[in-house]
């Protein structure tokens, strides 16, 4: 279920598992907008896009959080 997915991600805190758990939920929020033709509640697709706006906020964390790593070991960021 993408919301399980998106809450694993955003609860994250070790630098190493975040990029996966970020693409394992966008994945799944993805997924599940693929399957609209279904007909998913208005609530919810209120609710995808808001996790796909988490995902984007997660994202960026990530990358700023990176280069905060780098910057402080005095190395370029991957």
């Amino acid at each position: 279920m993408w919301q399980l997915e998106l809450k694993n991600a955003i609860a994250e805190a070790d630098p190493r598992l975040v990029q996966a758990k970020i693409e394992t939920a966008e994945v799944a929020i993805f997924h599940r907008i693929q399957a609209f033709s279904r007909g998913p509640s208005a609530t919810e697709e209120h609710a995808l896009f808001d996790a796909l706006d988490a995902i984007r906020r997660l994202k960026a964390r990530d990358v700023s959080s990176r280069l905060v790593a780098a910057l402080e070991k005095g190395t370029a960021p991957k």
